[in-house]
């Protein structure tokens, strides 16, 4: 299935029809993004407050995004962020928060700027040492 074909049944997906009295309907749009962004190369172990080098791939016309530091293992953890990355570069270099607790379940997200719901890509888990 092509791009195409797949986001236009998407998009016809996304508007529902409700039928009223009148013969009128209301559509309700349904937002969904198109990147293609995958984290290519992510540390195995950092230390708090170093820096860490973060590679991705990425299409030529993929918008900005927002990265978050998480815990993998724990719903609703953001430890640190970073908005507006462009994707063009396919890397950045990135400082840590130099009050992070060691730990084995640290991950990277990248998710859409207005959107943050929306995850476009997981790094693979990483430690945090002291």
């Amino acid at each position: 299935m092509s791009i195409d074909t797949l986001t236009e049944s998407i998009i016809s997906l996304a508007y529902v029809g409700i039928k009223s009295e009148v013969h009128t309907f209301i559509h309700i749009p349904l937002r969904f993004s198109t990147q293609a962004i995958s984290i290519t190369s992510s540390p195995l172990v950092a230390h708090a407050g170093d820096s860490v080098t973060l590679a991705w791939n990425n299409s030529p016309n993929d918008t900005d995004w927002t990265l978050f530091l998480v815990n993998a293992t724990v719903f609703l953890s953001l430890y640190q962020s970073w908005d507006n990355i462009n994707p063009d570069p396919g890397s950045a270099v990135l400082l840590l928060r130099a009050d992070l607790e060691p730990g084995n379940d640290y991950q990277f997200r990248i998710v859409q700027s207005n959107w943050v719901d929306y995850v476009l890509a997981f790094g693979p888990q990483f430690s945090i040492v002291a």
